[in-house]
């Protein structure tokens, strides 16, 4: 007569988390947690640029790669433009785009012949032609400025503007850079423009 074999304590165990692996519950809970991984995985490759985002990741989006591509680009359009004074095209008589910029001299260094040229680097004529370019010099003696001297930036761009006010003003507009309250400089030059446009001009 055959005896039944004893019962091993570590069959009930492994029989309930065998049904509880089987079970529809824990393949939908699986289920979701591999979709929310992927979302997860997704999301963090996709958002890390992304200010607003959960997932920005300020030590990845912050590394200038296309900054520093694209300021190589600039640097040899601006070197090609000093060597070779290449004549650049002007806008045409209906351009689309005005892009005005102001610039003061400033103690270190200076960013406008950068900008002109990350403005300008690439552009087909066509597509310069659309584009009316203006560069407005905000210190009273524009002189001081070193783009102001650049004759590949007077080749480039459409106007180079500097202050035409009063002298009475100009003497104002002195006393507020020297004593650098560029604040009220500003103001007094906006209020000084707006006023020369509305007033009549004296006889």
């Amino acid at each position: 007569m055959l005896r039944p074999h004893p019962r091993n304590h570590y069959d009930e165990p492994l029989g309930r988390c065998r049904t509880l692996l089987q079970s529809p519950s824990f393949r939908a809970l699986g289920a979701s947690l591999a979709l929310w991984l992927l979302a997860f995985t997704y999301c963090k490759f996709r958002y890390w640029r992304d200010p607003n985002s959960a997932f920005f990741d300020s030590k990845r989006a912050y590394e200038l790669h296309y900054s520093a591509h694209r300021l190589e680009e600039v640097r040899a359009f601006r070197g090609a433009a000093i060597q070779t004074d290449i004549g650049f095209e002007k806008a045409d008589q209906k351009p689309t785009i005005c892009v005005a910029i102001t610039t003061l001299n400033r103690e270190g260094d200076q960013y406008l012949e950068d900008m002109i040229g990350s403005l300008l680097a690439g552009l087909t004529d066509a597509e310069r032609a659309k584009i009316w370019m203006t560069i407005f010099f905000a210190d009273t003696d524009p002189k001081i400025h070193p783009a102001y001297h650049e004759p590949w930036i007077r080749s480039a761009v459409d106007e180079m503007a500097t202050f035409n006010l009063s002298a009475e003003v100009m003497e104002d507009l002195k006393e507020r850079e020297q004593s650098r309250d560029w604040m009220k400089k500003a103001i007094l030059y906006v209020v000084s423009a707006l006023l020369s446009t509305m007033l009549p001009a004296r006889s």
